[in-house]
């Protein structure tokens, strides 16, 4: 590539080390067009916006310097890299996912650490590179992958990480994590919301029973689209779903994706 002095606008740019989340919304397309211009629906959606910039809130709090670009369901979430902060920020981008399956959505993507430039105006860079490549050729299902050639991540041991296939990811759909979360700063009245949308006793003082509602929730959630959706690359991203979440609420129906 030949370059001009002329075309050097920036003057010159450096590389940062960053934690890079890359994300979709899975279905978004199909959101909008159903909602049309109906003010409640399009009030649904804007959640999805509304709960990234929570999220992003929270891991600034603890790491000065992250940023979020948006377009449409492309969503890109990074912080400057700090080893103390590394779970922490992960453990961010799991609540982030859980909450947005609350509502019924839901997110596939990627993590990865690496050079970037991420402010209020740009976002570029082999991270984000990486993370895109990971979302798009291996994510395949509801969930977010961890990038396995970053040696950081795998001295991460935590209730929101699990493994398949060789690929580790981010799973908060588990009664150990939304309990420890119940147990901090979680938002009761979420609970209760969620408890009555799903016919269920009211809320309990026992942690592992709210959980256990919430976590009903979100197969609630799941069943709804197997029972609506007609692609079969839909169907199985949320059969894949459903027969990970079901063994956990003592549930031995499997759903076949065919």
């Amino acid at each position: 590539m030949v370059m001009d002095e002329s075309e050097l606008q920036y003057g010159e740019l450096h590389y940062e080390r960053r934690i890079v989340a890359y994300f979709d919304v899975l279905g978004w397309r199909s959101e909008i067009e159903q909602a049309g211009q109906d003010a409640r629906k399009i009030a649904r959606i804007a959640i999805v916006p509304k709960t990234f910039g929570q999220g992003v809130s929270q891991i600034s709090a603890q790491t000065p310097g992250a940023h979020l670009t948006s377009f449409s369901d492309n969503v890109v979430v990074s912080a400057p890299y700090k080893i103390d902060r590394l779970q922490s920020s992960l453990d961010s981008l799991a609540m982030i996912q859980l909450r947005l399956a609350f509502a019924g959505f839901w997110l596939r993507g990627a993590i990865t650490i690496g050079p970037l430039i991420h402010n209020q105006d740009l976002v570029f860079g082999p991270a984000l590179n990486r993370a895109y490549e990971l979302e798009s050729n291996h994510a395949k299902y509801p969930r977010i992958l961890i990038d396995n050639n970053i040696e950081e991540f795998s001295k991460i041991d935590a209730d929101f990480v699990h493994s398949e296939s060789g690929w580790r990811f981010t799973d908060p759909f588990d009664t150990n994590f939304i309990n420890r979360k119940m147990s901090s700063n979680f938002d009761m009245e979420l609970v209760a919301r969620l408890t009555k949308t799903a016919n269920a006793a009211a809320p309990t003082t026992s942690p592992r029973a709210s959980a256990e509602v919430l976590l009903g929730s979100v197969l609630q959630r799941v069943v709804a689209e197997l029972n609506n959706t007609t692609r079969q690359e839909d169907r199985e991203k949320h059969v894949w779903l459903f027969n990970r979440i079901a063994p956990r609420l003592g549930i031995s129906q499997k759903w076949d994706s065919a």
